[in-house]
């Protein structure tokens, strides 16, 4: 069977490499994405991924891959205070999904993980989905 997941990365994402920087490590979206690939793989799983600004083309995203993915990893940012059509798109589709946040902000997303450490919380979280989807 083809088990497949959802990545969605949101707003400023792609600049989480000069965030690192500053923070004297060297994470960049490019190194998260390989290592949830190489996650994934071991379990037999592909990944779709996604970065984007827009919160339109996330929602269209996962409307146009909900007949094909089993569930969804999703990194709001912004969008963890007002990402209600994202929200509401999981909720009316039932897919699961896994929130990660790096922050400790107030979220109307579930199901969230959260650390600093941005290449941890994405592991951990791409691993309590598979599990949760009993991959």
């Amino acid at each position: 069977m083809n088990h497949k997941i959802l990545i969605i990365h949101g707003p400023n994402l792609n600049l989480l490499g000069i965030k690192s920087k500053k923070e004297g490590t060297t994470i960049t979206l490019s190194k998260i994405n390989t290592k949830l690939r190489k996650i994934a793989s071991n379990q037999g799983v592909k990944l779709k991924i996604i970065q984007t600004h827009s919160q339109n083309k996330a929602n269209k995203f996962i409307h146009s891959n909900r007949n094909k993915a089993l569930g969804i990893l999703i990194v709001p940012q912004s969008w963890n205070n007002y990402g209600f059509t994202l929200k509401e798109s999981l909720e009316l589709l039932e897919m699961d999904y896994t929130t990660i946040q790096f922050d400790n902000t107030k979220s109307i997303f579930n199901n969230i993980i959260y650390d600093k450490d941005p290449l941890k919380a994405y592991s951990i979280g791409l691993k309590k989905l598979m599990k949760k989807l009993t991959l």
